[in-house]
């Protein structure tokens, strides 16, 4: 899907989705955290991404990829380096953290009653 990135309501809604991310994830220091932390802050950054667009439209795994370089592009052009090195690692990482904010699915085992075993 492409997207009218200089579409004002677009610029808008990405500073509005950087703005909730900002008050959300702290990113200072981001470059000298641990792995164990930058995958966490990974996994909130997509989550908050996906919780912001799924309100106006529904995405799939390409375009929320696509959707981050955009996020990404629009950070380094002012100057906020650690969250747009935070979405390059999202996007390297996208699969591993995709796995995370899927819900996971419980089976119930089936009860079957004893006189239809007997028969």
């Amino acid at each position: 899907m492409k997207y009218n990135t200089k579409h004002p309501q677009f610029t808008a809604f990405i500073d509005k989705i950087n703005y909730e991310i900002l008050n959300s994830i702290n990113v200072i220091n981001y470059f000298t955290i641990n792995d164990d932390n930058k995958l966490g802050n990974q996994y909130m950054l997509l989550k908050i991404i996906k919780n912001s667009v799924t309100i106006r439209s529904k995405l799939t795994d390409n375009d929320y990829k696509y959707f981050l370089s955009i996020l990404k592009k629009k950070n380094e052009e002012t100057e906020n380096y650690e969250l747009a090195a935070l979405m390059n690692d999202t996007i390297n990482n996208f699969e591993n953290v995709c796995n995370y904010v899927k819900p996971i699915r419980r089976n119930k085992p089936i009860k079957l009653d004893k006189k239809q075993n007997e028969e």
